[in-house]
C-alpha cells in the first residue's frame, strides 16, 4: 500500500542530504508518454470492441467466448492506462556521478557519454521527431537527449528543474570545498 502511495503522491523534485545537513543528490523527475504502448494496445481496444459488439448480437456465439473478448479489451485498455506512460529522472549526485532516477529510453548512451555533471554545459528544450526534448550539451560537444516526446510546456519545465538541480549542486560542492578548506564561501564574504 506504501508503494502504491508514493506512487501517487511522489514529490518530483530530488533533494537528498546526508546525515551532516549536506546535498547528497539533486535532480528531478517526471512522466513521459510511451506512445507505441497507445498505438498498440488502443488500436486493439477499439477493434475488440467492435468485435464485442458483433459477438453480443450474434445468438450462435458461446457466452464464454464473448466474455474472453470482453476481458482482452479491459486488457488491453489496462494496458493503455498503466503502460502508456514512463517515470523518468535523473539525480546529479555530490561525487559528481549523473544517476538514473527511473526510465530506460536513451539511458545507454547517458551513461556512455556523460561520467561527471561537471562536463554539462547546459540543458534545453530541443525538438525532436516524436515532439519536444529536453537534451544535455556536454562541454567537449556531445548532445545527449534525455527526453524526447513532451508537451512543450513539460520539455520547458523538466529543462528548468534539471538546471536549477545542477546549479544548486554545484554551489553546495563549492560550498563543501570552502568549509573543508576553512575559507568562508565567496557569498558569505560578500555580505559582509
Amino acid at each position: 500500500m506504501h508503494k502504491l502511495l508514493k506512487y501517487l503522491w511522489d514529490d518530483p523534485v530530488i533533494r537528498e542530504r546526508d546525515r551532516d545537513g549536506l546535498l547528497s543528490a539533486t535532480g528531478f523527475t517526471w512522466r513521459e508518454r510511451v506512445m507505441w504502448v497507445f498505438h498498440i494496445f488502443g488500436t486493439a481496444a477499439f477493434a475488440l470492441w467492435f468485435y464485442w459488439l458483433l459477438c453480443l448480437t450474434d445468438r450462435q456465439t458461446p457466452t464464454e467466448f464473448t466474455t474472453n473478448v470482453l476481458l482482452a479489451m479491459i486488457g488491453c485498455i489496462s494496458a493503455c492506462v498503466f503502460l502508456g506512460s514512463i517515470r523518468r529522472g535523473i539525480a546529479f549526485e555530490r561525487d559528481g556521478r549523473v544517476s538514473n532516477r527511473g526510465g530506460w529510453v536513451n539511458w545507454l548512451d547517458l551513461v556512455g557519454g556523460i561520467k561527471d555533471h561537471a562536463y554539462i554545459a547546459s540543458i534545453e528544450v530541443t525538438k525532436t521527431e516524436q515532439g519536444i526534448g529536453v537534451a544535455l550539451f556536454t562541454t567537449f560537444g556531445g548532445t545527449m537527449m534525455v527526453s524526447e516526446d513532451l508537451s512543450e510546456a513539460g520539455a520547458r519545465r523538466v529543462a528548468v528543474q534539471l538546471t536549477i538541480a545542477l546549479r544548486e549542486m554545484r554551489e553546495s560542492l563549492t560550498t563543501v570545498r570552502s568549509h573543508q578548506s576553512g575559507q568562508r564561501p565567496a557569498a558569505a564574504a560578500l555580505i559582509d
